[in-house]
């Protein structure tokens, strides 16, 4: 990474963490935020190293949302995301000749709406089974869990459509978060973080879109 790259992630994460402490938030929603901003960032870039910074942000956030009733969201970080995250630093990690053991690579139309129509037919299963068990925010706990299914394996395979798949993700849960500050300032800083997401979201798509047209005109 370039000077710019760790002054913009200096920078978002000293606002981050300045404004958490106006609004008086915990130590571990600090951490949290902080841990997931570098971790998206990084993700963008390619860093293997990345998937750590995840991995301790998917347990703190995991945590919250046990603490906050989402109690599906806190089963899938803890089941799901954090040992998809050991596997992708190993599917990132290198072969015997030093090449790359995943390239950046995107799914056909064909797979893409096949994935749609899946999440959209899993998500209104879960928000019907949620509901009937008084889950707190069903349709944000249905769409966090059930693209994050998705978006996580696509991190693991390097592929573009997991940017897709969390720019809405990150959208969804914006709301929920902005819901839980407007009854508690001290949880501004996952606030601030999903924000930052989008961001990094975004940037990480821009850049493996760029690389994915450099990567087929070299071919």
């Amino acid at each position: 990474m370039n000077f710019k790259n760790y002054l913009y992630l200096v920078t978002v994460c000293t606002v981050v963490v300045v404004l958490s402490i106006i609004a008086e938030s915990s130590v571990l929603q600090i951490f949290g935020a902080v841990f997931g901003i570098v971790y998206v960032f990084l993700v963008a870039k390619e860093k293997r190293i990345s998937q750590i910074f995840g991995i301790v942000s998917t347990a703190i956030y995991g945590l919250l949302m046990y603490n906050g009733g989402l109690y599906g969201t806190s089963i899938y970080d803890f089941v799901y995301c954090i040992p998809i995250q050991i596997y992708t630093f190993y599917t990132w990690g290198k072969n015997k000749d030093g090449k790359n053991k995943k390239e950046i690579s995107r799914y056909s139309n064909i797979q893409r709406i096949i994935f749609i129509l899946i999440v959209i037919v899993l998500t209104l299963i879960y928000v019907l089974v949620a509901s009937k068990l008084s889950v707190n925010f069903p349709l944000v706990d249905g769409v966090s869990i059930i693209l994050g299914l998705f978006g996580m394996y696509f991190v693991s395979q390097k592929k573009i459509e997991q940017w897709y798949a969390f720019i809405i993700s990150n959208i969804v849960t914006i709301v929920y978060w902005t819901i839980l500050c407007a009854q508690d300032i001290s949880n501004l800083p996952m606030l601030l973080m999903w924000a930052v997401y989008i961001i990094n979201n975004s940037y990480g798509l821009y850049l493996w879109t760029k690389k994915i047209k450099a990567n087929n005109t070299n071919k």
